[in-house]
């Protein structure tokens, strides 16, 4: 699916965050995250890519059906860590949330993700 940390980055924001399907979105997350990733937000740390789709689940049933992730530029990438701003809100009208992604890789994985929120 992605080998350079932007492709990573960018991956996990259209192809985990942006997808609603649950199968789909499980093979994902086994693609970009490894499988002891660390999650921190505003809300906490969660570790491994079950605690990781659990929480994604978690934020998609809170979310009115029809929101969705949008990029806000391109990806930049400093070695092997990563960074994408995003927003998250109904796809016509203005965002509710936006934030960016820092996601640390190795081994063609991301091992550790911070979400900072606007």
């Amino acid at each position: 699916m992605a080998d350079t940390p932007t492709e990573l980055v960018t991956a996990s924001l259209l192809h985990v965050f942006g997808e609603r399907d649950a199968d789909a979105r499980h093979a994902a997350v086994a693609a970009v995250f490894s499988a002891d990733v660390q999650f921190r937000d505003a809300e906490g740390e969660v570790s491994g890519r079950e605690r990781r789709e659990q929480k994604i689940a978690g934020l998609f049933a809170s979310a009115p059906g029809d929101w969705i992730f949008q990029v806000r530029g391109a990806a930049q990438a400093l070695g092997d860590v990563a960074r994408i701003s995003w927003s998250f809100g109904p796809p016509a009208g203005p965002a509710a949330v936006t934030g960016t992604d820092i996601a640390f890789t190795a081994e063609g994985r991301i091992t550790r993700m911070l979400t900072f929120l606007d």
